[in-house]
């Protein structure tokens, strides 16, 4: 078992995900993942030869454990569950006045938040 390789190969793994979010425009990303995909198939292959599955089994295993986590630390504090209104009315507020050319809002489930804004913004057609 060649865990150096696997621990190299993950924390790539966790440098694309990173870079994937600040760094590759989305338009770009999909052309990207398969050129790395086939890299890290070539370097298991090369290092660790009769154990091709069980090595890319287990850098899946820790690429999975890594964007997770990295979610997970980076994405969790924009989720509005458990919030006040106040706050989360706060946090619409700004999302709203980032907004240079469109706004686009989506929820999911039943929120009193949007159903006010959703009122809002139908009167406001209306007057027009």
């Amino acid at each position: 078992m060649n865990w150096k390789l696997i621990l190299q190969l993950s924390l790539f793994g966790l440098a694309m995900a990173f870079a994937t979010v600040y760094v590759i425009p989305s338009s770009v990303e999909p052309f990207l993942w398969l050129p790395i995909f086939v890299l890290c198939a070539w370097l298991i292959a090369k290092r660790a030869p009769g154990k091709v599955f069980l090595h890319g089994l287990l850098l899946g295993i820790m690429n999975s454990i890594w964007i997770t986590a990295a979610h997970v630390l980076l994405f969790a504090g924009h989720d509005l569950d458990g919030r006040g209104d106040d706050e989360a009315r706060r946090l619409l507020y700004i999302a709203m006045t980032r907004a240079r050319e469109e706004l686009c809002v989506s929820y999911y489930g039943d929120s009193p938040l949007m159903e006010e804004l959703r009122e809002v913004l139908g009167a406001a057609a209306t007057a027009r």
